[in-house]
């Protein structure tokens, strides 16, 4: 069966994976040696739709297959879920029904509006260009430790006309940033992922999601059932336990099976076999 066939005798299930520091080994923490390899061969075989869902944009999603050897998905939901593509052979299609739901929502609101306003606070840098786009607003903060500053004097920025959008917070592992996504209130990933879910007609129950960092925690915290990897910040897998509605819809990964060590793509292995037991760890022959 090819990858991108779906066989009807089989209840599908979607696998939704963070790419940094959740599926690829781009952490400080150890790899299994071998376990990407084994997440691609699992994922071969569990009629999975795959769907990374990450910060980075769609080229940077590009280079991560490439450089890490990692399944082509079905979709990728990039820029922190304010852009939804789909794998087509060799190339890529943007979900533009996505895009639409996003615009229309906005109701002719321009998120670049906020640059001015924004600028003078005090710890808080705009990143790159390539970081940008018309739904998406990022932002650094620098030092990490003023971050409850910053988020004081950003809400004190936008509270006069209360536009609608959403920001999330998250810290970048490498760099020791914060980091700020400012997104139209509509959009993100769990929004993402609640979209694909409607549109490829999964049940929220044959759906799972693995994360490490704060731009995850929406999904790990819903209905959704969530995989947070071993090696991802101790204060991730505190405040997700905290805020989780229901505990066995959270599943954090310790290295408690075989020889993996929960550790990124290992972790989210681990958290596949608690959630669908059928699932079974394919052998070098399986391929």
């Amino acid at each position: 069966m090819n990858f991108y066939e779906k066989s009807p005798d089989i209840d599908s299930i979607m696998i939704c994976t963070d790419l940094d520091r959740t599926l690829l080994p781009n952490g400080n923490a150890p790899e299994t040696e071998g376990a990407r390899s084994l997440f691609r061969r699992m994922v071969h075989q569990s009629n999975a739709w795959l769907v990374y869902v990450t910060g980075r944009h769609i080229q940077l999603v590009d280079d991560a297959i490439h450089d890490y050897d990692i399944p082509l998905p079905h979709f990728a939901v990039t820029d922190v879920g304010t852009r939804i593509y789909r794998s087509s052979k060799d190339r890529w299609q943007s979900v533009s029904e996505w895009d639409e739901i996003i615009e229309e929502s906005m109701k002719g609101f321009r998120l670049q509006s906020l640059k001015k306003r924004l600028q003078n606070v005090k710890d808080l840098e705009l990143q790159e260009p390539l970081k940008q786009n018309i739904h998406k607003l990022s932002y650094y903060i620098i030092p990490y430790d003023s971050l409850s500053k910053v988020q004081t004097e950003l809400k004190k920025s936008l509270e006069p006309d209360d536009p609608p959008v959403k920001l999330v917070w998250s810290r970048d592992e490498s760099s020791g940033y914060g980091l700020l996504d400012i997104l139209p209130a509509c959009a993100g990933k769990l929004d993402a992922v609640y979209y694909l879910i409607k549109r490829q007609g999964v049940p929220t129950d044959r759906v799972v999601f693995a994360g490490d960092s704060g731009n995850d925690l929406d999904i790990l915290q819903s209905e959704i059932r969530g995989i947070i990897v071993a090696n991802a910040d101790p204060e991730i897998k505190t405040r997700a336990r905290s805020a989780v509605k229901d505990p066995t819809r959270l599943y954090i990964a310790d290295g408690r099976l075989g020889n993996l060590n929960g550790n990124y793509s290992a972790g989210v292995i681990e958290g596949l076999v608690h959630y669908f037991p059928e699932l079974h760890l394919p052998e070098e022959s399986d391929d």
